[in-house]
């Protein structure tokens, strides 16, 4: 069903259109989370 006039919110979505080798992409997810840990002040367990 499609509703008109409502609000949708979406959080913690994160979209990455590249080709990468699986190197790449293993380096860029790691990049991505250690900037998610230092602007969340997060810390890293394990």
């Amino acid at each position: 069903m499609i509703e008109s006039g409502k609000e949708f919110i979406m959080e913690n979505v994160l979209s990455l259109r590249k080709k990468m080798t699986q190197k790449e992409l293993d380096n860029q997810l790691e990049k991505i989370g250690e900037e998610f840990l230092q602007n969340n002040g997060a810390t890293q367990a394990g």
